[in-house]
């Protein structure tokens, strides 16, 4: 009783909604300074956090997991604005016709399911990012004496490429959309994602 926590607290959409903003924006532990200090110290930050530095960092899962929300919620506003193509409406517009235009539905449909299921997102995320650790662990040996360590780099890592990715994407399909009049392709969506986690 003397926490000052109360005694039945509820539950409700927006308090969660706003828990999420609240934790991203956070100034001691948050998100900002954990996007500024990888974008421009990558190596000063994760030799911080894996010597035991916590404060002014975000966890390493909290941030894989904003990188993941920040990435749908981007991909939902860019496909509702009508700037990037979605499977169906990329079947759609190659014009085939008869057995061929429904094996492709049949595809499009089973893809368009697996793509918008955010477990196949989260578990693709989440396998990619131990397989960067298990690479980080073998290449970085000496330096990442633990297992721990080679998780937290490589979520961290992992993490902020999907941001950085999904704020050059966010920046260039509008303008990719607004000078061609078509909504951006899967080739493109692919490519500058794929590119920012390889540099």
């Amino acid at each position: 009783p003397a926490c000052g926590q109360q005694a039945d607290p509820s539950v409700t959409a927006t308090g969660v909604a706003s828990d999420f903003v609240r934790e991203l924006v956070d100034v001691e532990g948050g998100f900002r300074a954990t996007l500024i200090g990888l974008t421009f110290r990558p190596s000063k930050v994760l030799m911080r956090y894996l010597r035991g530095a916590r404060a002014g960092l975000m966890s390493p899962g909290r941030y894989l997991l904003a990188s993941v929300v920040l990435s749908y919620g981007t991909r939902w506003v860019l496909v509702q604005t009508g700037a990037v193509l979605t499977p169906a409406s990329y079947i759609d517009s190659t014009g085939t016709s008869g057995a061929e235009k429904r094996v492709a539905q049949v595809l499009v449909e089973t893809t368009s399911q697996i793509y918008r299921s955010q477990w196949f997102g989260v578990g693709l995320t989440l396998i990619t990012a131990g397989f960067f650790a298990l690479i980080l662990r073998r290449l970085l040996g000496e330096e990442l004496t633990s297992g721990g360590g080679a998780i937290a780099s490589s979520a961290f890592l992992f993490g902020h490429a999907t941001i950085l990715g999904t704020g050059i994407w966010l920046l260039l399909a509008p303008l990719i959309f607004l000078s061609t009049g078509r909504p951006v392709g899967f080739a493109l969506q692919s490519a500058v994602p794929l590119l920012v986690t390889v540099l």
